[in-house]
């Protein structure tokens, strides 16, 4: 169908990875307003 979903990326911490999820994929930030929140 070619409808987009989500996009992740994975961010690395010096203790921990973590996911950050958005809505856009060109804008993969905190500070996008299409961002959904980390795993």
């Amino acid at each position: 169908n070619g409808k987009f979903l989500l996009a992740a990326k994975k961010v690395r911490r010096p203790t921990r990875a973590e996911y950050i999820i958005s809505m856009d994929a060109e804008d993969i930030s905190r500070n996008s307003c299409s961002y959904m929140g980390k795993l």
